[in-house]
């Protein structure tokens, strides 16, 4: 009987001193997933210290000291790997220059006695970014560093892209912020080293880049960034309002109705809306209503309609502080005057017709 019960004290310590043993793995890995998730989310001030990550299009100068016939210029192909000599194909997609010279000597030790390799980039990839939110042309970009871009359709304006790329550069390839961008609010997702396609993510303010000239918020760009703008929430911070060069410094309207020329017109972006009018050569004397409309067409495909009151000495106060849009349509509407000429010159000629068909029987009776 005693000898029972201490097998049964026996296997009852060991199941406690297991489940404790359990418990303390599971708490470890709990916070080991936690601490990752927090690496994922932790809004990064060091961009400009991230490693750069290898990908297909690079190519890298392996040169092995001693080894001479070994050593050579070698690109990543399209699926990771480099073709080595020796040893054939090896993936060496993702890694970092240190963690790529670390795996070429662990390759090469049981070939050479003591493998001692210089690594360099001598080429890198374009780079491909997407832009999403509030620019102009949202989608996937490769930004090569010899290019120029410009925004907006000035040819004696523009910025040229030369050296490593920035976001502003990418703003500008994808044509400007929409005036709806909120750009204290840029978000930059990163890829991480590895294969196992975790980012972690930054918060910009290109406010304060554009009233600082602060550039730690217009980071140079990683292969596989991508940059999203975040629609601006009320009036304050609008971007209309703010001297920079992330806009279209050109947009393009049509004008029509009471005015002298109507069509459409390539304006400066901050033109006025009584000016667009004085453009297309000002209202009609004695035709235009003192009513005009402004037609929008939103991005999500809603037409916006504003009246807007205009007389002689230009717009109404509530009206000032109307920015025009690409696409914006402009409308001057007619008077009862304009209505009535037009009705009486729609009339008109058919019964000017019928009167000289009546005058012509009357001649050959």
């Amino acid at each position: 009987m005693t000898y029972k019960v201490n097998n049964f004290v026996i296997l009852f310590v060991s199941t406690l001193f297991l489940s404790f043993c359990y418990a303390e793995a599971f708490s470890t890995t709990i916070e080991d997933n936690n601490a990752q998730q927090k690496v994922l989310k932790n809004e990064d001030d060091s961009l400009e210290k991230d490693f750069y990550i290898l990908g297909p299009g690079d190519i890298l100068s392996i040169k092995f000291l001693g080894v001479e016939e070994l050593s050579g210029n070698f690109a990543i192909m399209r699926d990771g790997n480099i073709q080595l000599p020796l040893l054939g194909p090896k993936k060496f997609n993702g890694l970092t220059l240190s963690t790529a010279k670390t795996r070429l000597i662990d390759l090469y030790k049981d070939d050479l006695l003591r493998p001692e390799i210089d690594l360099s980039l001598i080429k890198t990839r374009p780079v491909r970014v997407s832009l999403i939110g509030e620019v102009q042309r949202p989608g996937s970009y490769t930004l090569d560093s010899g290019e120029s871009s410009r925004v907006g359709n000035s040819e004696s304006f523009g910025t040229s892209i030369t050296g490593y790329l920035t976001v502003v550069d990418a703003i500008q390839k994808a044509g400007g912020l929409t005036f709806d961008a909120d750009i204290t609010s840029v978000t930059l997702y990163r890829k991480l080293p590895g294969n196992k396609n975790r980012y972690k993510k930054a918060k910009l303010n290109l406010l304060t880049m554009l009233r600082t000239g602060r550039q730690m918020d217009n980071p140079f760009l990683f292969d596989g960034d991508t940059i999203k703008i975040d629609k601006l929430i009320g009036e304050i911070n609008k971007i209309e309002k703010i001297p920079n060069n992330l806009t279209p410094e050109t947009i393009k309207l049509h004008v029509i109705g009471e005015v002298s020329a109507p069509g459409m017109y390539t304006v400066d972006s901050k033109t006025q809306i009584s000016q667009a009018i004085l453009i297309a050569g000002g209202p009609n004397s004695w035709r235009y209503k003192d009513k005009i409309q402004l037609l929008r067409v939103n991005r999500n495909g809603s037409v916006e309609v504003k009246n807007i009151s205009f007389n002689k000495q230009g717009l109404s106060k509530k009206s000032t502080n109307i920015s025009l849009r690409n696409g914006d349509i402009i409308r001057v509407k007619k008077n009862f005057f304009g209505k009535s000429t037009d009705a009486l010159g729609t009339f008109l000629p058919p019964v000017r017709d019928i009167y000289s068909l009546y005058g012509v029987y009357k001649l050959l009776e």
